[in-house]
């Protein structure tokens, strides 16, 4: 078992299973954000978007396999 964060045991399975449901939230929100776009004065909606799909990359790139 690997030691990750606050000194809670987890193994790599727990561990992949909770970074995918969060990647998963994370998609879920970035298709509601996605649906708010309009032509005009949605800059901020759209910068939200790119950090979360950031986000999402940089989890998926962490994931055990």
């Amino acid at each position: 078992m690997s030691k990750i964060g606050h000194n809670q045991d987890f193994t790599s399975n727990e561990w992949n299973t909770n970074t995918v449901e969060k990647i998963i939230m994370l998609m879920e929100e970035i298709a509601i954000l996605e649906s708010r776009f309009e032509e005009h004065d949605t800059g901020h909606l759209r910068t939200a978007v790119s950090v979360l799909k950031h986000r999402v990359l940089e989890l998926k790139g962490k994931i055990h396999g």
